[in-house]
């Protein structure tokens, strides 16, 4: 299915890259970073709609929609890699930090109470 999709895009820009883990990575234990994905993962997929006509940005959604739901069944889990994310839904942005997210929101706390950097994929203050 995900191989059927690529050759859906429209746009020559749009792409899916799937990038290994392991060595290094996978020497990190669980809890010694923020990372909110399982140091066991082995693959990490970027799907990316890119268009320089205005005109294909529903088709080029709707083929990074398409194409992960056909690939969610494969996934670890509901979250992601939040630098990789254009939209920042609240609960994915929770999925994404995993356990880890209740930690970050009291370190948030502390380091930046008035919630100033808050454009980006945000962990709210406790």
């Amino acid at each position: 299915m995900v191989a059927a999709n690529l050759r859906v895009k429209q746009s020559p820009m749009s792409q899916l890259l799937l990038m290994a883990f392991g060595g290094a990575y996978a020497d990190v234990p669980e809890d010694a970073t923020a990372w909110g994905g399982s140091r066991a993962t082995k693959y990490a997929v970027a799907l990316e709609g890119l268009t320089l006509d205005s005109r294909l940005y529903p088709a080029e959604r709707q083929w990074v929609r398409s194409t992960w739901d056909a690939l969610r069944p494969l996934a670890g889990g509901a979250g992601g890699y939040v630098n990789l994310m254009v939209e920042y839904d609240e609960d994915r942005v929770r999925a994404s930090y995993g356990s880890k997210y209740d930690r970050l929101t009291q370190i948030k706390a502390v380091y930046d109470p008035g919630n100033v950097l808050h454009l980006n994929a945000n962990v709210k203050p406790l």
